[in-house]
């Protein structure tokens, strides 16, 4: 596209052009084919939210999803929050987002999970409790091949409505990936902790007290925990997990 010294034709032919696309290429809803948005209200309410928290040290029931006493020693994490169960209709979604590069549908999911966070009882005792550390918000980072390869962070897009939403700092500079490691889904449990050994590394200021770690899915949690690891060992003593589904 040629460019112009001034900038308001600028602003009005990449307007022009957004227009144009839309037209040719309407957002369908990936759940009916409904024309309109990636997913239709109707199908939105599809996705249910999880029916309880749990311990990110043994996935057991935990109430505002603090790690168990006895689990402590298992995570170095202190608690964990998930919006939406992990079923078929998620799973595409995702899928479709981080694979097929569909920037706009993971900002729709990032709305619909605020909506969630912001409406449903479960969440609101451990939101408040989070809000009363003032938590630093940052996204589980991509390693640099794979971020060029996407285009994007998907986690990012899912922290920055977060923090734009709740006023919360984000910091997506000093926790990075050094290591490239396979996609987590094609792996066993015990293998997923040997592929991230050492695959982050963190680098905090001392003022940094509270850490929310955000990510899209949580399995077995050992991308959250190899990264929440890496965070402890530069000095962050407090850290969450919270993730679109599980």
């Amino acid at each position: 596209m040629r460019s112009f010294a001034w900038h308001g034709h600028e602003i009005i032919i990449c307007y022009t052009e957004k227009v144009v696309f839309s037209w040719l290429y309407p957002q369908r809803c990936f759940s009916c084919q409904q024309v309109g948005s990636y997913l239709c209200s109707a199908c939105q309410a599809k996705l249910k939210p999880v029916n309880y928290l749990i311990c990110p040290g043994c996935g057991r029931p935990s109430p505002l999803g603090l790690t168990h006493p006895s689990c402590q020693k298992r995570t170095p994490l202190q608690g964990l929050i998930s919006v939406f169960k992990y079923n078929y209709l998620i799973r595409t979604l995702i899928h479709k987002f981080k694979y097929r590069f569909i920037k706009d549908l993971g900002e729709q999911l990032a709305q619909m999970a605020l909506t969630q966070l912001q409406q449903q009882s479960l969440f609101k005792p451990a939101l408040k409790r989070l809000s009363q550390l003032q938590p630093v918000l940052v996204p589980i980072p991509l390693y640099w091949w794979r971020f060029n390869w996407r285009g994007f962070n998907q986690a990012e897009i899912l922290t920055q409505a977060l923090a734009q939403a709740w006023h919360w700092p984000l910091r997506s500079k000093d926790l990075k990936r050094v290591k490239f490691t396979q996609p987590q889904a094609k792996l066993t449990a015990k293998k997923r902790q040997k592929n991230l050994n050492q695959a982050f590394k963190a680098s905090y200021p001392a003022k940094t007290k509270t850490v929310v770690l955000v990510d899209d899915v949580w399995t077995t949690g050992a991308t959250m925990q190899a990264a929440a690891q890496a965070l402890n060992q530069a000095g962050v003593k407090t850290i969450w997990a919270l993730t679109l589904a599980q």
